[in-house]
């Protein structure tokens, strides 16, 4: 199970849900509401993924700043 942040209005599991919902769906039951498929659904960031990537893209550009 993965949370999602709804992106357009619309009906999504069974229920109409509007731009500021979230909610919790399993990779099959998000498959087709997730891009290259469908354009409804955006996975909420998790705090520790994104702090990981700042700190890959940090140390990848002083890498390149140096190198």
């Amino acid at each position: 199970m993965a949370k999602y942040k709804v992106r357009l209005d619309c009906e999504v599991a069974g229920r109409w849900r509007t731009t500021t919902e979230e909610l919790e769906l399993s990779d099959v039951a998000a498959k087709h509401l997730l891009p290259p498929y469908g354009n409804v659904l955006v996975p909420v960031d998790d705090p520790a993924k994104v702090a990981a990537t700042v700190s890959r893209k940090a140390t990848a550009k002083a890498a390149d700043d140096n190198g």
